[in-house]
């Protein structure tokens, strides 16, 4: 699969499969910041409520899993301030080449 094959893959909804055919494997997909998508606790909902049904955030989750994923999915972490929200983009292919820049997750060269 191409950059271009990806990136178009994405941004019409499919759902990326990582790392072989196995049924513990993980699938990639890029989804809008909803309660439809996650399980959003109340403080992070007041906190990203400017982010919800606003931005996007690319995700991995094991292949099995189904929506609405638990917020230990999404890539956030907490400071003494509250969540750290960089990653939610306002658009999804500005999601999928953030994810793709990121050397250490090797999208590209897991996606099958």
């Amino acid at each position: 699969m191409t950059r271009n094959d990806l990136i178009n893959a994405i941004l019409n909804g499919k759902v990326i499969y990582l790392d072989g055919n196995k049924d513990d494997d993980y699938k990639y997909e890029v989804l809008e910041l909803n309660e439809k998508n996650f399980k959003l606790n109340d403080l992070f909902k007041e906190q990203a409520s400017h982010l919800i049904n606003n931005s996007y955030i690319g995700i991995c989750t094991p292949r099995k899993l189904e929506k609405p994923y638990d917020m230990c999915y999404l890539p956030i972490y907490g400071s003494s301030n509250g969540y750290i929200l960089k990653w939610f983009t306002n658009c999804k292919l500005a999601a999928v080449e953030a994810d793709l820049k990121q050397r250490g997750f090797g999208l590209l060269k897991r996606a099958i």
